[in-house]
């Protein structure tokens, strides 16, 4: 269906579809542009192939488990890029069911955050300074 596809191309979350035996059968453009991976180098890979340990820094996501996940589950990661660049991701991990409620595969969002860690940052470190002012003053 070229409709359902134009929307996950369209989406500024990156969409990773994982089937039962852990395949990457989707990876959207989103994806792509937050994780610098090519989709076409990554789709029919296993999931922590292409994710190894290393690269979700800060978190402690097992791509091997993603199978018994049950609930929706939230995590932050911070990852670097092969451009050296880091990026802050909200991770969202769902299972995916079909029409009679039978899990089929998981999906794995990834919400770039980096410039609201940023903002986050700066308002502590102003804080931080405002409260050093105080002190002196």
């Amino acid at each position: 269906m070229k409709e359902k596809e134009d929307v996950l191309e369209s989406l500024t979350t990156g969409v990773v579809v994982i089937d039962l035996k852990g395949k990457i059968t989707n990876f959207n453009r989103a994806a792509e542009n937050i994780t610098g991976l090519i989709p076409e180098k990554v789709r029919e890979k296993k999931i922590d192939e292409v994710f190894g340990p290393e690269f979700f820094h800060n978190s402690h996501l097992d791509f091997r488990s993603l199978k018994d996940i049950q609930e929706n589950v939230e995590v932050e990661a911070e990852i670097y890029r092969k451009d050296k660049n880091s990026l802050h991701l909200s991770i969202s991990i769902s299972a995916v069911k079909n029409s009679r409620g039978e899990r089929v595969g998981t999906v794995i969002g990834l919400q770039d955050i980096t410039r609201m860690k940023r903002l986050e940052e700066q308002a502590i470190r102003t804080d931080r300074l405002g409260g050093m002012e105080k002190t002196v003053s």
